[in-house]
């Protein structure tokens, strides 16, 4: 295999080198967004005055032609940023969005131009962002989680509920979980003492964390749910959360098959 001298010429893809530098899926989706928001909103004519062009109405576009107008105009990039900073900070005022979360719609820009060679002065732009605010978020009390455990309505919310609270993991973890990942511990007295989950099986972020012994009891009621209702115990790489399957429709062969139905009628 030779080397393509278009991929590993001075500009490249600017676009796919901001990409390569994001290792996690769930944050690259998140800094794909806020860089959008950002790269819309510079106006054509910008480009149009200086590059003699204008970019497609893609962030691909978009985000070449921004790195090439801040790599030749370093000063006028920044100021452009700058501009962001003042959007930002009225949003804050007018309580559209939280001081503390502000830094993060700039993370992606820095981190385009950073793949891409482009240094500009970025104290400048930190000491313009509001004052980071205290944080009024905090965990669930245990009287709290119990309340919601009390009024979920199936085993799969208290098992949902439960798993959160003790293990904290992110929501698109779901998508992964398998009953592999699940280990539940217990004493001599075969009596529950904790246990484990694995987080994003099979990914390059995996790893394992603890739950407690309240999310492994559910767990256990779930899995007896489950046998009752498919007839038979979850294998090791079935979904740990299914969704129950819709009556069947009785039709007149199931009648025939079932000979107690037609006796009786």
């Amino acid at each position: 295999m030779e080397l393509d001298l278009d991929i590993i010429s001075e500009d490249g893809n600017i676009y796919q080198k901001f990409l390569d530098g994001i290792k996690d899926s769930e944050t690259k989706k998140y800094y794909s967004r806020n860089l959008h928001l950002f790269l819309k909103e510079i106006p054509d004519h910008i480009y149009q005055k200086s590059l003699e062009s204008y970019p497609e109405p893609t962030d691909q576009s978009r985000a070449e032609f921004f790195v090439r107008f801040t790599k030749k105009f370093p000063k006028m990039g920044s100021n452009i940023i700058i501009e962001w900073v003042k959007i930002q900070k009225s949003r804050v005022e007018l309580e559209e969005i939280s001081a503390n979360t502000v830094p993060n719609y700039f993370k992606p820009i820095k981190l385009l131009l950073e793949q891409n060679d482009v240094a500009i002065i970025w104290k400048k732009i930190y000491n313009m962002y509001p004052r980071p605010t205290k944080s009024k978020d905090r965990s669930y009390t245990i009287g709290e989680i119990q309340s919601m455990i009390d009024v979920a309505p199936h085993i799969i919310d208290k098992v949902i509920i439960t798993m959160h609270a003790s293990a904290g993991f992110r929501l698109e973890a779901w998508d992964f979980f398998t009953w592999s990942d699940i280990v539940i511990f217990r004493n001599d007295n075969n009596v529950i003492t904790g246990g484990a989950v694995r987080v994003y099986h099979g990914d390059p972020e995996e790893y394992w964390t603890h739950l407690t012994p309240e999310a492994c009891h559910y767990i256990e009621l779930y899995k007896k749910s489950w046998n009752e209702l498919y007839g038979f115990e979850p294998k090791q790489n079935d979904a740990l959360l299914r969704s129950p399957p819709p009556p069947p429709r009785l039709t007149l062969p199931y009648l025939v098959e079932n000979s107690w139905i037609t006796d009786r009628y």
